[in-house]
């Protein structure tokens, strides 16, 4: 039987994701493991992979929609199966109907065929948007690496997904062939919905929700084409009711936000009659242009007007040169997280210095002893030590601040940031707190290599109670983080530089000294605790021969 590909949940509150890129075409066969389709959500991208093998009957949604969680995007199954979408009216012909199509019939005939009403999708399987990170709702569908037709092996790359945080690829978990990419490249789509179809060649499968039977491997009539994308998601519903509430993902919010409009006018048709970023744009290209004319007609008078003036302007200096590209959607995350915290959060910086001596010359020493597997540890590594050690000792700086509540840690969650060519990604180390210094640079050094090429789990980058930055190697002697939200403060490690002090016979010595810069919430954390927690990881990295007894 047929299999349907579905949109899969990348989080555990995402309700749709982006179906970004189908990397398989219908027919392909499609193959365990295989890549099959991108998909995106707020926070990464990801690959789906094939869970069925076989051959690609249909796309049900092309790359570049966003699809709910859960939704069909495609249908895998054995060539020429016939296979019924849920709360289909009947079945998908097989490849071969074009050819009974053309003959002269009744208009009522497909209708009342006995197979049509038996298609079961048992020779096809969805390709479903999987879920990256617990709270994806969606990923956007970057990029198809398979077309229509190709024949997908198990853990194949079939298509990129990217969320606000990474950029993943997404491997077949069936083999067959693509029958059909049910959502194109650059579409938002909701996790767990069919982003495309793979199965045997000719296989039939109906898209649940569709209205009438897809079939693979053929050339699509134009109201099959325009109907496709809605098969994802639910019928459409009315706007929201004045003064009702609206349910809409953040990504449709952010967008509707960014463009001005009434987001509560936009028609539902993700989860639960939630709107999604398509609504959004369905509600732009169809809002109401009213008032478009006597604008036009004033902003033609006053270029009228000013015509000459631009001309002479023009004569006088020619326009400079540059480029301009659209900026990575982990960009634009970034932008907007850190707008926000800065926005909603009263931040303010600490900074001091520390003797450096110890744990340069700590790092010294392991460098020195290759044989004890301590030499690749970083000054950075000690640090992460040290501040994991000393956060279960202040748990209002160990925690999150969400709504009117303060969730405090047992242990720490340490966020590392990470600088990546698409942007900075800050993955959690779990538990930091009961790990060793060695674990601790092991699994530092893993996770940096990840977020480089874009293999990092979505939910290795979430659940971080507190973020440390480390800008010294650039000779950054002081700054000022920006909170991680919802964090309650952020530790930003600074360079070297060598200062003199008197000693106790009145002499002067010179020593390292690094600086540390505690950016906190002032809302939840008092200045003196922070200065506190901030002298306490000063004193551990001082006698850092201490600590490692502990």
């Amino acid at each position: 039987m047929a299999d349907f590909i579905l949109m899969p949940q990348m989080g555990v509150s995402e309700e749709s994701a982006l179906l970004s890129e189908w990397k398989v075409k219908e027919g392909d066969v499609i193959k365990l493991e295989q890549p099959i389709f991108g998909l995106e959500t707020g926070k990464s991208s990801f690959e789906e992979l094939a869970k069925y093998e076989g051959t690609l009957l249909k796309i049900l949604v092309p790359a570049g929609e966003e699809v709910a969680v859960g939704a069909p995007v495609a249908v895998i199954g054995k060539p020429g199966e016939s296979y019924e979408l849920p709360g289909a009216a009947g079945a998908a012909a097989p490849a071969a109907a074009p050819a009974a199509e053309a003959a002269p019939a009744p208009a009522a005939a497909p209708a009342a065929a006995p197979a049509a009403a038996a298609c079961d999708n048992k020779d096809v399987n969805f390709i479903l948007m999987p879920q990256m990170g617990v709270s994806e709702e969606s990923a956007l569908l970057s990029e198809w690496k398979v077309k229509e037709g190709d024949v997908i092996k198990l853990e194949q790359p079939i298509f990129g997904l990217e969320t606000g945080k990474s950029s993943f690829e997404e491997l077949a978990k069936y083999e067959g062939t693509l029958l059909k990419i049910l959502v194109p490249a650059g579409e938002e789509v909701a996790v767990g919905a069919p982003v495309a179809v793979i199965g045997k060649p000719g296989a039939v499968f109906s898209v649940p929700g569709a209205a009438a039977p897809a079939a693979p491997a053929a050339p699509a009539p134009a109201a099959e084409v325009a109907a496709a994308p809605v098969a994802a998601a639910p019928a459409a519903a009315a706007p929201a009711a004045a003064g009702a509430e609206v349910l809409a993902s953040p990504r449709a919010k952010k967008l509707a936000a960014e463009l001005g409009l009434d987001i509560s006018k936009a028609i539902p048709t993700g989860p639960e009659s939630r709107i999604i970023e398509r609504d959004v744009k369905t509600l732009k290209a169809t809002a109401p242009a009213a008032a478009a004319a006597p604008a036009a007609e004033v902003a033609a008078a006053a270029v009228a007007e000013t015509a000459p003036a631009v001309a002479a302007a023009a004569e006088v200096a020619a326009a400079p040169e540059y480029t301009e590209e659209k900026i990575s959607r982990i960009r634009k995350v970034i932008a907007d997280n850190m707008h926000k915290s800065l926005a909603d959060m009263a931040q303010l910086t600490l900074n001091r210095t520390f003797d450096a001596t110890a744990i340069l010359e700590m790092r010294k020493q392991m460098k020195n002893a290759p044989e004890l597997g301590l030499d690749k540890v970083t000054i950075n590594d000690l640090v992460l030590f040290a501040v994991a050690k000393t956060l279960v000792e202040f748990p209002d700086i160990n925690a999150n601040f969400i709504g009117d509540k303060m969730r405090r840690f047992t242990h720490a969650q340490l966020g590392v940031a990470i600088d990546t060519p698409k942007g900075l990604l800050v993955p959690v180390l779990r538990d930091a707190d009961t790990m060793s210094l060695k674990a601790i640079s092991a699994k530092v050094k893993e996770y940096a290599n990840a977020c480089k090429d874009g293999s990092l789990g979505a939910d290795k980058l979430s659940g971080g109670s507190f973020t440390v930055t480390n800008l010294g190697n650039l000779g950054i002697e002081s700054f000022t983080p920006i909170i991680n939200p919802p964090q309650t403060a952020i530790l930003g490690v600074c360079g070297t530089t060598l200062r003199p002090r008197q000693k106790a016979d009145g002499s002067v010595e010179f020593y390292q000294a690094m600086g540390l810069s505690l950016t906190f919430d002032h809302r939840v954390v008092d200045g003196a605790p922070a200065a506190k927690f901030l002298k306490a990881v000063a004193d551990k990295l001082e006698k850092f021969n201490l600590i490692l007894a502990l």
